[in-house]
Parts: structure tokens; sequence; C-alpha cells
């Protein structure tokens, strides 16, 4: 039995490496059974954009990116890869702060985060995550049809 207000929070472990296409709902269910856990309908699962985007297919290839003379500066000022800063600039009406490592931007949806949501750590050399294509939060059913398991808010 839970204390009225309190908070927990759980690291789900057996979540394989998201695929572009993967059921990502799917695979989260799986982790919450396998993890001894169950969803309540006052739960709330969250879920980094990155593995959204992966699973929307939401990746750039890096080796399709030529940078500009902009990103080849700003990566050079935030020690970045220029490719990625590229993409970054690509995703952004305007870049906001530079400092070490990131930039931090509006992205063409209206979001500010760091590097307009482009992955600054890839999957593979040549494929960096960007936002998902639609940046609202979205409440997939994590239960079939007739279910009494409750939708659950995915946060990107």
């Amino acid at each position: 039995m839970r204390a009225a207000g309190a908070l927990e929070v759980h690291a789900l472990r057996g979540v394989p490496e998201v695929r572009p296409g993967d059921d990502l709902a799917a695979l989260i269910l799986a982790a919450v059974g396998g993890s001894g856990l169950d969803l309540r309908p006052w739960d709330v699962v969250v879920v980094t954009h990155k593995v959204v985007s992966k699973a929307e297919g939401a990746l750039v290839d890096l080796g399709t990116i030529t940078p500009s003379a902009a990103a080849i500066d700003l990566a050079g000022q935030t020690g970045g890869d220029p490719r990625v800063v590229e993409v970054a600039l690509r995703e952004s009406r305007r870049v906001l702060r530079v400092g070490l490592g990131v930039l931090v931007c509006e992205t063409n949806s209206g979001l500010v985060c760091a590097n307009a949501g482009v992955a600054a750590t890839s999957p593979t050399p040549t494929a960096s995550p960007c936002c998902p294509a639609i940046p609202t939060p979205r409440r997939p059913r994590f239960a079939p049809p007739g279910s009494r398991r409750p939708a659950a808010a995915r946060s990107g």
C-alpha cells in the first residue's frame, strides 16, 4: 500500500535498444511487467525524447549533412560535431545561447531546449536523433482495447 501523496520513481530494466518502427508502448509494458510493477490510473510514465525519436524514425544520417559556415563556427565554440550543430540549426528558429558543449535553441516548433533537441550523442556514428515530429504530449493506450489498464502520458 502506498502512502497518500507519496512519490515513487522506478527505472525500468529490460528495455531493449529501441529501433525505428518499434512499438514503444509494448516495449515499456513488457519492461513494467518484467519488473514486477503494474501501471495504475494515477501513474505517469516518462520517456526521453531520444527514445521516442528513435521509435518514430526521426533520425538524421550525418553522412548526408554538409555543415554550413555558421555550424562550423558554432561547433568550434561548443566543441561539438559540426554536422550535429548543422542539424540543430536546421531544427531551430534561433540560437539563444552558446556554451561549452551546448547550444540553447528555440526549435521550429517553439520549444526551448539544448541543441534543439538533437542528440549530442548518437546511437551510431552516422545517425543523430532529432525531436519527435509532433512535440506535444501524446497519450497512447498502453493496453489492448477493453482492458482496465490505464493510458499513460508520454513526455518528449
